[in-house]
């Protein structure tokens, strides 16, 4: 698992030196770090951008057996996580239990 964290933060760190890089491209490496974390309890799938059933979904939602167990919403490297926790976006969010607020870091 080491190595998946190591894999990782030299990915976003290369991509996080160009100031083009936005909140969408360290995506890809979250869900690969992600899904090594969690392929030791044998997680059935981890959706990015899954469509909302009703109304706004978290970014990532994880499932095992079909069930999900984890949500994660991501921002932008270096946005505050504190005004974020406490948008509109995130009012939203409230009745998500096992939710996570990331900044990719």
């Amino acid at each position: 698992m080491d190595k998946n964290f190591a894999n990782y933060i030299q990915s976003i760190s290369a991509k996080f030196s160009h100031k083009e890089t936005s909140e969408m491209g360290y995506r890809t490496d979250f869900e690969i770090l992600i899904k090594g974390i969690f392929e030791s309890i044998k997680v059935g799938r981890l959706d990015h951008d899954a469509r909302a059933e009703q109304g706004n979904k978290p970014d990532f939602v994880l499932y095992n057996h079909e069930i999900p167990i984890l949500y994660i919403e991501a921002k932008d490297i270096g946005v505050s996580l504190d005004k974020v926790e406490k948008s509109e976006q995130m009012a939203r969010y409230y009745g998500y239990s096992n939710l996570v607020l990331t900044d990719y870091v």
